[in-house]
């Protein structure tokens, strides 16, 4: 595969440009009319590509203020202090209103960004993005859950709390990346394991603590890469009364705090690590894949083909670029949040549409440029609509302009997304100082501290989950790491009690920050296979400690 070499012009590093990926943009290149408009090669890295798209994703920042039309109070993505309209959910999806009545014509005189900043300070937003939920008003990106709280990017969950990506799941709390769980607590990249706690890469285990890369196995604590094993402790077998008093033990604060940082140390220093996870892949690069073919350095990404430089995202073909992106789509590129879409670039949280090039909370519309919360509309340019014949007249018109500027080609830029900088994921995967995001241009979210002077006495949490008093849902705790100040709902301790484990010290956020650390890098480095020695491209950089090996030395010796 030939390659042409750039720097980047934002962080400065040399990056590559394959044949593939021109193949790609040619293929992508949107028509309009009979013309068609050719994306010319990116000016960012992939990981700066990816910075930008996701300044435009607030996930776990959740607000009150009143809705915008209503006078209601709700719960919202965008704090009180943003100059924007925003509706709740109901309203922003009923026929109570029309976008339209904000469009306006092209001016030729300013930059399109510039008039699409103009008008995001115009049409309404929408507080949350939830539907068909019960119960669980502190969720986002959310559907289909009951009784559930602080769950982000999740479908089809009841009684689940504190985590993100979570599928099909019950009775589940601080857990990453799961699907079809019950009764799990501290799981990450986790499939159909019940009763577990602390495990991370398992698949069908039960009644388990601190496990990596097991699969079907059960009463098992400290363990690694095993398959279909009962009652065992660091990989030996023990009796059943020998592994249930060990299993007592951890009830405690203290020994449990001593297991999780043994285990850190026995993940990395005695477990087998797999170079790349791969499931049914054919000619595919990245990791956490699942049945994907011809893709390249993408990431959590299932049923991808011919993709690249893409995370989070399932069903996806002919396609550069994307985040958080499902269900069919094709031929997207610098996208975020457009499920269902087809020949969209340079969009983002839009569903079910196709041929939209620079919109934003677009929704089952087709052929739109410049639009924002436009629902079953066509040909319409800033929120103005236009016949078939003067939208093909205009748009060309417009992408001369942007490529004489050298904008058209390039995702929306962080200084226009409605999100300071530390609101949004990209914060979490690329975090930035507050010093360092003003330096750039870009905004930033100062917490208001009124009312936090005096919180009450400092609690001091007993030992275990069976020394806690109902009093303790009435206190406001103090998080042992970053000093903010977090609260213990009725629920959760329940479910603490009912798997007796200590109450945490740290509040959701830093647990969220923990669980997404023992995530590897979405970035590929070349290495040796630590037994055959060939070369293998892994998101394992070169100096950690851990043994890493190609596919084929993997599975002879797990299996």
């Amino acid at each position: 595969m030939e390659t042409m070499k750039k720097s980047c012009s934002s962080c400065g590093k040399t990056f590559e440009i394959t044949d593939e990926d021109l193949r790609l943009l040619k293929k992508i290149s949107p028509k309009i009319g009979d013309k068609t408009f050719h994306i010319s090669e990116p000016k960012l890295c992939p990981a700066c590509r990816r910075q930008r798209r996701l300044v435009w994703r607030n996930e776990r920042r959740l607000y009150h203020r009143k809705c915008s039309k209503t006078g209601k109070q709700i719960i919202s993505i965008y704090s009180p202090d943003k100059e924007l309209p925003v509706f709740g959910s109901e309203i922003w999806w009923s026929d109570g209103w029309d976008p339209l009545e904000h469009g306006r014509a092209y001016d030729y005189d300013r930059s399109f960004f510039d008039q699409f900043k103009a008008l995001q300070k115009k049409v309404p937003r929408i507080g949350l993005s939830a539907k068909n939920n019960e119960n669980s008003d502190y969720t986002n990106h959310a559907h289909h859950l009951k009784n559930c709280y602080l769950l982000f990017t999740a479908v089809s969950c009841e009684d689940c709390y504190y985590g993100d990506w979570i599928i099909e799941s019950r009775n589940c709390m601080d857990c990453s990346h799961i699907t079809r769980c019950e009764r799990c607590y501290e799981l990450a990249y986790c499939t159909d394991c019940v009763n577990c706690a602390h495990l991370s890469e398992c698949d069908q285990c039960s009644d388990s603590w601190f496990l990596y890369d097991c699969r079907s196995c059960r009463n098992c604590l400290y363990c690694w890469n095993l398959r279909q094993k009962e009652y065992h402790i660091q990989n030996r077998p023990v009796s059943k009364k020998e592994f249930e008093e060990a299993l007592v033990s951890l009830r405690s604060h203290k020994t449990l705090e001593h297991a999780k940082a043994a285990f850190s140390e026995m993940r990395r220093t005695e477990a087998l690590h797999p170079s790349q996870r791969a499931v049914s892949c054919q000619d595919s690069t990245g990791d956490h894949l699942i049945e994907c073919k011809d893709v390249r350095s993408c990431f959590d990404l299932h049923r991808g083909r011919d993709v690249a430089y893409t995370c989070d995202a399932i069903g996806l073909t002919d396609s550069l670029d994307c985040n958080f992106t499902a269900f069919d789509c094709e031929q997207n590129y610098e996208v975020h949040a457009c499920d269902g879409s087809k020949r969209t670039c340079f969009t983002t949280s839009s569903y079910d549409n196709d041929r939209l090039l620079y919109c934003d909370l677009c929704h089952n519309s087709s052929d739109l440029f410049g639009c924002i919360g436009l629902k079953r509309k066509k040909y319409c340019i800033l929120n103005k609509q236009y016949s078939k014949e003067e939208y093909e007249e205009l748009v060309p018109k417009i992408i001369s302009q942007m490529q004489r500027d050298l904008s058209f080609g390039e995702f929306f830029p962080v200084t226009i997304s409605p999100f300071a900088y530390n609101e949004t994921i990209s914060a979490d995967e690329f975090p930035l100082t507050k010093k360092e995001c003003v330096s750039r241009g870009w905004s930033w979210h100062q917490e208001k501290e009124e009312g936090q002077s005096y919180l009450g006495p400092t609690v001091d949490l007993p030992d275990s989950a069976a020394e806690i008093t109902e009093s303790i849902v009435q206190q406001i705790l103090k998080c042992e790491a970053s000093g903010q100040p977090y609260k213990i709902i009725p629920q959760e301790l329940k479910f603490y009690r009912g798997m007796q484990i200590p109450l945490p010290r740290k509040c959701p956020d830093q647990r969220h920050m923990e669980r997404m650390s023992l995530r590897n890098p979405r970035k590929l480095w070349d290495r040796a296979c630590d037994d055959c020695h060939k070369p293998i491209s892994t998101s394992y950089s070169p100096d950690r400690p851990e043994k890493v090996v190609c596919e084929s030395c993997y599975l002879n010796t797990i299996y």
